[in-house]
């Protein structure tokens, strides 16, 4: 049976509390799911928050952009997998082949 965990990539002020998700816990728990065998961590793919969420806090929630999450846990620990449920492709920028 293949275990994952959730990564506080963009859930933060919906489902974890602000301040959560700052780089370091976001390894902490990457590295806790490694030690105790799970075999990936998700995250989610938000760009920004909704406006009742932003309205309820003095502070923003932090939202981090799942790919480079993942390549910063990468270098942190040595077995997990990453994914995520949604990879938003129109919102990130393309790369266009060039011609000579």
């Amino acid at each position: 049976m293949r275990v994952s965990a959730g990564l506080p990539t963009g859930m933060e002020g919906l489902t974890y509390p602000i301040p959560s998700s700052d780089p370091e816990n976001v390894i902490r728990i990457a590295q806790a799911a490694e030690k105790f065998g799970y075999d990936s961590v998700w995250g989610n793919d938000h760009m920004t928050t909704q406006n009742y969420v932003r309205a309820e806090f003095p502070v923003p929630p932090r939202f981090w952009e799942p790919l480079m999450t993942y390549a910063f846990i990468a270098a942190a620990t040595k077995t997990l997998r990453f994914g995520t449920p949604v990879c938003s492709a129109s919102r990130r920028c393309t790369i266009r082949p060039t011609s000579s």
